[in-house]
């Protein structure tokens, strides 16, 4: 599923919700991940490629922090300590 997608299915929902209908009320579970898409290269000019280069830092920082959370709060602490340990 695109972003695109997940935008659509939200404002469903949304506008469901508002509406007070149950008509848009999920019967399986939903997910609340909203996956992070990474920036295209549009351009190959200076200006477009320094943009680029910026919001892919951006990108790169955030799927790194998500990755990170994830693996913590899904690892046991001493296990996790101990594979950190064989690096």
């Amino acid at each position: 599923m695109s972003t695109q997608d997940f935008k659509e299915i939200n404002e469903e929902l949304t506008s469901a919700l508002k509406d007070g209908s149950d008509a848009m009320t999920p019967t399986a579970a939903v997910s609340h991940i909203v996956p992070i898409v990474a920036p295209m290269i549009k351009s190959l000019s200076h200006d477009a490629l320094v943009k680029w280069k910026k919001e892919r830092k951006i990108y790169n920082e955030e799927a790194y922090e998500r990755i990170v959370t994830t693996v913590k709060e899904n690892m046991d602490r001493d296990q996790l300590e101990d594979e950190c340990n064989l690096l």
